[in-house]
């Protein structure tokens, strides 16, 4: 026997309909939250089974709650591990976190060349060196996620200010290691 029902409140509403075939029956779901969209479709059900999801039915929802989580801009703090840029002129970097020199969080990014075009420009305007590997940067992100290529930050711009501070603070880390080691004013000792 087959029946169908629906059930609304304010903001989701749920429409299944059930299949009885004795020991075969099952339950087929459609969820529509208003806040998120349709978050599975056909979600099959089995009586006394475990309960199984298509990869798309999954990759759908996470797409949905992460666009409807992290809906805007976002300023996020990453060395740029490897830049990865394409003969399309689009970058894909791999960004890092680290502590202690020890990775502790890793994620890629997208920059269109457009982007990226401007933000070379302005990089090496500000900072006086090439946009490249091994920086730490402050990114203006979109978080995406997109069902064949996975999550990732869509790099909207980058605060070239910040890295020119990071760099700094390099330099006079280096200088402190080195007098430290005493090797800072070995030079002066040698003769000519």
């Amino acid at each position: 026997s087959l029946s169908n029902k629906s059930v609304e409140d304010n903001k989701i509403a749920v429409t299944y309909s059930e299949l009885n075939l004795g020991a075969d029956s099952y339950i087929n779901f459609k969820i529509d939250d208003s806040s998120c969209g349709n978050l599975f479709a056909n979600i099959s059900i089995f009586d006394g089974e475990k309960e199984v999801f298509t990869l798309k039915q999954v990759v759908g929802s996470l797409k949905k709650t992460i666009e409807s989580r992290y809906s805007r801009l976002y300023w996020v703090k990453a060395e740029i591990y490897k830049l990865n840029v394409f003969p399309s002129g689009h970058a894909f970097p791999e960004l890092v976190q680290r502590e202690q020199e020890r990775i502790v969080a890793n994620m890629s990014g997208t920059i269109w060349k457009t982007q990226l075009d401007r933000i070379k420009r302005d990089f090496e305007a500000t900072v006086k060196e090439p946009f490249s590997e091994g920086k730490e940067v402050l990114m203006l992100v979109k978080v995406a996620f997109h069902e064949l290529y996975g999550l990732s930050l869509q790099i909207q711009d980058i605060d070239s200010n910040y890295s020119l501070g990071a760099l700094h603070r390099l330099k006079m880390e280096t200088i402190e290691k080195l007098n430290q080691l005493g090797l800072l004013q070995r030079n002066q000792l040698l003769t000519l």
